[in-house]
């Protein structure tokens, strides 16, 4: 009798193992399809998030109570906070008070506030395991994204800024191409800076002549989509990585000295980047470095908002904040906003400027607690050095220009702290 139920329990233990294994297969690809769908241009829609994201929701609770409801359900500031904001940014809805906004952008908050949380889950349950390989298979479809980005800046150099336009009348005939724009290109910003970084550090264990072409590959299609400000962003991000900044004081003195040295230097440089411009026979990298020489010497690139106009609308929303600082003044969408007192050329000045204290902060609060929980979970300092490099850039990139895009979004609350989790090596002194 005893035998016989050893071996039953036996049984039902192993079959019980089996239905875990495969709950946990069923989870992850649910989360590849999210993945899938947030980084690769023209694959998202709202059916298929819908469907990925009941599948994942269903699928993590089940295979893992304790790191649910730790994620997503305990209360804590970073999970919290971006419940909040979404439900004020839906009554916000619901009363009127954001002009000429479709149901898409609601969805579009939603999305992003599932993306800030995702890998709390796989941090709670301490399954790094399933983040290596949804961290693989993310720069997977951001390579693949990159490859039909560049295939089609070959055909026109200025395609993917074009595309950030969102006007119609200039988008024509670039459907179909796949070709990755704005969200894309400054999520890899944030992406190629850690990898670069986990490089230096000699923290990757395998696979480092891989991970080295993916990070050339991601810095040419910065390169050569001729997003000034990503560039810029760019060479912002391996400064602070390699002069191994930390910390806010070090960073903005880094930010005086670099902007000083500019100036000091701006004939020199600008002679340098037409030299190279000159130099370079691609005809969209070449441009790329007449940019930057025009940038040194004007404060500004050819074909874009000038540094003096892009301040002056920064004001703008800055000035509508401050008359009307608790609850702005509603949110307008779509072109030609600054006649509301919108700037629209820097997402935390013109969240502050649509919906105040009470209807952003949450959204504050929301990405910096979710930030700063990936960053009190890292083990060592090589690793929070490379994580402050990488996400300095996105909090710069939020004052400074547009920012709330799916892959960005995701790039740099999950690639960024996935590719930091998955590939490291404990320091041989034991210094954490």
């Amino acid at each position: 009798m005893n035998a016989n139920t050893s071996l039953s329990n036996i049984a039902v233990h192993n079959t019980n193992r089996k239905v875990v294994i495969s709950v946990k297969a069923f989870r992850e690809l649910a989360a590849a399809g999210i993945i899938l769908i947030s980084l690769v241009p023209e694959t998202s829609n709202r059916f298929l998030f819908v469907t990925f994201f009941s599948l994942w929701i269903t699928l993590a609770y089940v295979s893992n109570v304790r790191g649910f409801i730790k994620a997503f359900i305990y209360p804590n500031i970073k999970s919290y906070s971006v419940y909040a904001w979404l439900l004020l940014y839906m009554i916000f809805y619901l009363t009127g008070y954001m002009q000429g906004v479709e149901i898409d952008r609601i969805f579009n908050y939603l999305r992003l506030g599932f993306t800030l949380l995702l890998i709390n889950y796989y941090i709670e349950s301490e399954n790094w395991s399933a983040i290596k390989k949804l961290t693989v298979f993310s720069l997977g479809c951001m390579a693949f994204s990159c490859i039909t980005t560049l295939r089609a800046l070959a055909l026109d150099p200025l395609a993917a800024r074009v595309l950030a336009t969102g006007r119609e009348e200039l988008i024509q005939g670039l459907e179909g191409l796949m070709i990755g724009s704005y969200g894309l290109v400054y999520g890899l910003v944030f992406v190629t800076v850690a990898l670069v970084g986990l490089l230096k550090a000699k923290l990757l264990t395998g696979w480092k002549a891989g991970f080295l072409i993916i990070a050339v590959l991601f810095a040419y299609t910065i390169f050569s989509a001729a997003f000034m400000i990503a560039l810029l962003l760019f060479l912002f991000g391996l400064t602070l990585m390699f002069l191994n900044i930390k910390r806010t004081k070090s960073m903005l003195l880094t930010i005086v000295i670099f902007i000083a040295l500019v100036l000091l230097m701006s004939p020199f440089l600008y002679d340098t980047f037409n030299y190279f411009g000159d130099l370079t026979e691609h005809n969209a990298l070449s441009m790329r470095f007449y940019e930057l020489a025009h940038m040194v010497r004007y404060g500004t690139a050819e074909g874009t908002v000038t540094s003096e106009a892009r301040v002056q609308l920064y004001l703008l929303s800055l000035s509508t904040f401050f008359e009307n600082p608790i609850l702005g003044v509603g949110g307008f969408y779509g072109f030609g906003t600054s006649i509301f007192g919108i700037g629209g050329h820097s997402a935390f000045l013109d969240e502050l400027a649509k919906y105040g204290i009470l209807g952003t902060g949450f959204l504050f609060v929301a990405l910096f607690s979710n930030a700063f929980y990936v960053y009190k979970k890292l083990r060592s300092n090589k690793q929070k050095a490379i994580y402050y490099s990488a996400m300095i850039p996105f909090f710069v990139l939020g004052l400074i220009n547009t920012l709330l895009f799916i892959p960005i979004f995701f790039a740099a609350y999950f690639v960024v702290p996935g590719l930091i989790f998955s590939y490291y090596k404990p320091d041989p002194m034991g210094m954490v």
